[in-house]
């Protein structure tokens, strides 16, 4: 045997433990989830593990003020940049540990204030990343992508404060002819994302004449506009029979509110096609 080679070969049954080590120890994925808030209320930032920690893991919630965000990264339509003083931002210089798994920690939260004022304004945004030697280059956890925007190696999401000086005009549309005995869809929309949650007054009528919606169905309804989105969808349900009789419309309105403001349009119509053909049978 050359001299040299027995100590080599020697080692090699101890590197393939490593390597076998090393190959069955999957690094848990940690996923982000960015709540929006109400201005003066806390944006809170839900980070999970796919699995326990088994290892303590430390890094920070980078906050950062940037008046050009809304054209580094892509933002909600109709947002703009939050100022300076619009939330409680940081940087690297103050920054410690802010978020810390122990061993057997799968979820932890992270909270951000932002400040009320009384400026009706736009839906504003702000970008937040992680930092830390445990997260950089996968050493300890590995990032879920989604909700993310990447530039360069970094992963960004979005914060958004939404304004709650503002009240929200709201208006109606309707979806496409059902058949009798389906449900006709609606959209309620209000021209930007609510603050809080918003409850929607609508008025369901059927045609004069017309049978193609049960009497509970009709009259005083609402339908909820979630905090944070945009829109909502109304259903109606429809009556199937076996009459026949001409297709008709069913209509549903918005009802006027203190909370918010009807715009256009504000009543809206979907019709409802009869299935059922006349005996024609002497």
């Amino acid at each position: 045997m050359r001299r040299g080679l027995l100590p080599v070969l020697l080692c090699l049954p101890l590197l393939s433990v490593f390597a076998t080590e090393a190959a069955a120890q999957t690094l848990p994925t940690l996923k982000v989830k960015v709540a929006p808030a109400a201005e003066g209320e806390n944006v809170v930032v839900t980070l999970t593990l796919s699995t326990a920690a088994t290892q303590t893991i430390n890094f920070n919630v980078l906050t950062t003020h940037n008046p050009n965000i809304c054209t580094i990264l892509t933002c909600p339509m109709g947002s703009s940049a939050a100022t300076e003083s619009d939330f409680d931002h940081t940087t690297i210089a103050v920054l410690e540990n802010s978020i810390t798994f122990s061993i057997s920690d799968k979820t932890k939260t992270y909270s951000i204030s932002t400040t009320e004022d009384s400026a009706s304004e736009a839906t504003e945004v702000f970008a937040l990343s992680l930092f830390g030697l445990d997260i950089s280059r996968n050493q300890k956890v590995t990032i879920d992508a989604t909700g993310s925007q990447v530039t360069g190696n970094n992963h960004y999401w979005l914060a958004t404060i939404l304004d709650d000086d503002t009240t929200p005009t709201v208006s109606i549309t309707g979806g496409s002819a059902v058949t009798e005995g389906d449900k006709a869809q609606f959209t309620v929309s209000a021209a930007q994302e609510v603050a809080a949650d918003l409850s929607v007054d609508l008025t369901v009528s059927d045609a004069s004449g017309s049978d193609f919606i049960a009497a509970s169905n009709e009259g005083s309804k609402s339908v909820t506009i979630a905090k944070g989105t945009k829109s909502a969808t109304y259903e109606v349900q429809t009556v199937g029979d076996t009459t026949a009789e001409a297709n008709s419309d069913i209509t549903v309105a918005i009802a006027s509110s203190t909370d918010y403001t009807t715009g256009t349009p504000s009543s809206a119509m979907v019709t409802v096609n009869d299935d059922d053909t006349a005996d024609t049978t002497a």
